[in-house]
């Protein structure tokens, strides 16, 4: 049983509540010095990495199956992965780039067309 009680100032549910303001504070657009281009992507995907270390990279569908996971160290800079996407279909993925050493990551939005 769920119920709401409503004022002209707000309303309160009983159960968890949810903050009603978020704060950012800030974006970090080149975490790790990683740049992913192009986006969106037809044929493959180009991950540049400007920082040694060992790193994972996996592609993810809305869904959360992983369609592409591959792991390398980078050694020489600049480091540029590419991934094929030709034989994907046409929709929305997720990137995620691991610094495995670091634990450090950043996830991308990707749209293939």
């Amino acid at each position: 049983m769920v119920e709401t009680y409503t004022k002209p100032i707000g309303f309160l549910t009983q159960g968890f509540q949810q903050p009603t303001k978020v704060t950012i504070t800030g974006i970090d657009e080149e975490k790790e010095n990683i740049v992913v281009y192009p986006n969106p992507a037809r044929d493959e995907l180009k991950v540049k990495i400007a920082q040694a270390g060992s790193y994972s990279a996996c592609l993810y569908d809305l869904q959360g199956q992983i369609l592409i996971r591959e792991s390398f160290d980078v050694g020489s800079i600049p480091f540029v992965l590419v991934m094929d996407i030709e034989q994907m279909k046409a929709a929305v993925y997720i990137l995620r780039i691991a610094n495995i050493l670091s634990g450090t990551s950043q996830i991308q939005k990707i749209e293939k067309y």
